[in-house]
């Protein structure tokens, strides 16, 4: 990714108490003395960001929060007792989604042995369903951190 900087006081609203930052002033300040004032305006707009459209911007920033995971993370969620059944849901639950791993948040340490020796294939398989991107599982005691 380019670096880009300056020029900031053009795109910002302008406010009689906002002026430029002292890492702005810097940098003006001193294209001014490498390239002079005419040459070191043109400099500085050479290294701006260049414009694009808030809905780029919005789906760059909603790609990063994950929120597919979220929504799929909520599938989960309100299919569990459907994935799972009603004797293994009241055992455990999903807590989150981390790096394609489902963390499933087990309330007694026999039920997490049991889950991981003989479940674990199985319930992978029926989460597949719902979310394609988790690859795999991992139960947790209850109240442990994630």
């Amino acid at each position: 990714m380019e670096n880009f900087w300056g020029g900031q006081e053009d795109h910002r609203n302008k406010s009689k108490y906002r002026g430029n930052s002292r890492k702005e002033n810097q940098r003006k300040r001193l294209m001014e003395d490498l390239y002079g004032k005419d040459r070191a305006r043109l400099e500085m707009e050479s290294h701006q960001r260049p414009d694009c459209h808030i809905a780029d911007t919005l789906q760059s920033i909603m790609k990063n929060a994950k929120m597919d995971d979220r929504a799929q993370f909520n599938d989960i969620l309100n299919r569990w007792e459907e994935l799972v059944g009603v004797a293994v849901s009241t055992l455990c639950r999903p807590t989150a989604i981390n790096n394609n791993i489902l963390m499933i948040e087990v309330d007694h340490s026999s039920a997490m042995h049991v889950l991981e020796t003989y479940n674990k294939k199985d319930i992978l398989a029926r989460v597949k369903t719902v979310c394609s991107d988790v690859r795999f599982i991992k139960f947790v005691p209850s109240g442990s951190k994630i």
